[in-house]
């Protein structure tokens, strides 16, 4: 018989929980399973802590390269030309102020094939560049949550995932708009040192692949980020 604690305890841990990857469109996912009524918990900018027995995990994700630039021109937005954020993590405005754009950062990531420790620094001072996706699973990896993964979504296919996996239109809600034209250019050279600096993150997406959770079209997109343009 279940007692009024096990109630109280069922609404405190949902067996729904979002792992929602900074700059993925998570907020916008939120609110349509708020208004959805889908029940859930969110992991945000923390490690997944533990795997949780009888919960289905649903991981919120992004194009390495893609989540980057938004990453940084969100920052730069907030902490620069609004300046609401200026001091919130300290050097962040100093290295956004530094490079001016995530392709100036990017190309000084590396030299002649050597990292660049200062420009590595800078980069991790950035909120949501140092939160990568493979941070999320820096304590619990891949593998391990894999088989409680009831599904994965990407912010390049939010909508078709999200009624894919639960059966519902997604709302079209209007987006936030936080880059100047050209913000989301990159140099050959500034693509290829991201691809380096974010392999780990790549890495994610293809363990995804290789156990079944995504499919081929998915990883592909991924794929041709790295390729120079």
């Amino acid at each position: 018989m279940r007692t009024a604690y096990h109630r109280i305890k069922r609404k405190i841990f949902p067996d729904t929980i979002l792992i929602h990857v900074g700059k993925s469109g998570g907020s916008s996912l939120g609110k349509a399973m708020h208004d959805a009524q889908i029940w859930h918990k969110t992991i945000h900018i923390q490690p997944i802590p533990r795997i949780r027995k009888r919960v289905k995990y649903y991981l919120l994700l992004r194009n390495p390269i893609s989540r980057a630039i938004s990453a940084f021109n969100w920052r730069y937005r907030l902490v620069v030309t609004e300046g609401t954020q200026h001091g919130r993590f300290p050097g962040e405005h100093e290295a956004l102020v530094r490079y001016g754009s995530l392709n100036g950062l990017a190309e000084a990531l590396f030299v002649n094939g050597e990292e660049n420790k200062a420009a590595v620094a800078d980069f991790q001072k950035i909120h949501h560049l140092r939160e990568s996706i493979s941070f999320y699973f820096s304590k619990v990896p891949v593998r391990h949550i894999a088989p409680h993964i009831a599904g994965v979504l990407f912010q390049e296919s939010l909508s078709s995932d999200y009624h894919r996996l639960f059966g519902k239109e997604f709302p079209q809600y209007r987006e936030k708009k936080n880059a100047k034209p050209g913000d989301h250019q990159l140099s050959p050279l500034a693509r290829q040192n991201l691809t380096r600096m974010l392999a780990e993150d790549f890495e994610v997406i293809e363990t995804l692949f290789e156990l079944g959770l995504i499919d081929e079209p998915t990883v592909q997109r991924a794929r041709q980020e790295q390729e120079p343009t």
